[in-house]
């Protein structure tokens, strides 16, 4: 009976966790919105962001633990100064999508100081081609500011691509389109390899990263980011 039992609670507490996650899909887009419409603040630091679930924090149980966030918060940190964030990310989004669509509202925007930008995975997941998935990417560079760039290396993943490369593979691929472009990369897959298997570093669907994979995520993106602020 108290092994049944623990085995209920135990299988209840990973679909709530499961849960949270999916509810956080529809909420963290609804505060990112509402942030997006507010005016910018001529004495801060802004920050614009682009990409896929992991830049809305999908996995983390609050927005403020996604690593767009804690970079936010380690510049505020590390400078004295507000910072305000734009983010125009969507779950699910592909290459293709940051270009047609969150590209644009990015130009709308009166000004920002560093551009973020992560998307892969789901080209991965969806079986687009590496060769489609690089030449998006180079279109995307090609609309953004070099010297106020940073992109992230692609994380590990269990998925792979239709010709069974894994994610290290494609970013490895990455490497000469960020360099062509002279963007800043965000070690991302250096900084999350070692502990891939460490189950905290994973939400509660166990695929996004959770507030502390997340850190490994800001730990990543923090030294760039924080050199272009400086620059400016």
């Amino acid at each position: 009976m108290l092994i049944a039992l623990t085995i209920t609670v135990g299988i209840l507490f990973f679909l709530l966790r499961a849960g949270h996650v999916f509810h956080t899909v529809t909420s963290f887009k609804r505060q990112w919105l509402a942030e997006n419409t507010k005016v910018v603040d001529s004495d801060s630091i802004v920050i614009a962001a682009l990409g896929d679930s992991t830049v809305q924090g999908i996995g983390a149980l609050r927005r403020s633990d996604g690593f767009v966030a804690q970079v936010a918060d380690h510049v505020a940190a590390k400078t004295g100064k507000k910072v305000q964030i734009f983010n125009y990310s969507v779950s699910g989004a592909e290459s293709g999508e940051v270009l047609k669509e969150q590209v644009p509202e990015l130009k709308k925007l009166a000004r920002y100081d560093v551009v973020l930008l992560a998307v892969g995975p789901n080209d991965i997941s969806h079986k687009v081609p590496l060769v489609d998935f690089l030449h998006k990417y180079e279109l995307i560079l090609q609309e953004l500011p070099p010297e106020k760039t940073v992109i992230a290396s692609l994380p590990p993943m269990g998925p792979k691509d239709a010709d069974g490369r894994s994610s290290d593979e494609w970013g490895q691929a990455l490497k000469p389109i960020a360099a062509k472009y002279n963007v800043a990369v965000a070690p991302v897959y250096d900084h999350v390899k070692p502990r891939a298997n460490d189950f905290r570093i994973y939400g509660g669907d166990f695929y996004h990263p959770s507030k502390v994979g997340y850190m490994l995520w800001a730990d990543a993106f923090e030294a760039p980011v924080l050199k272009i602020v400086k620059q400016s």
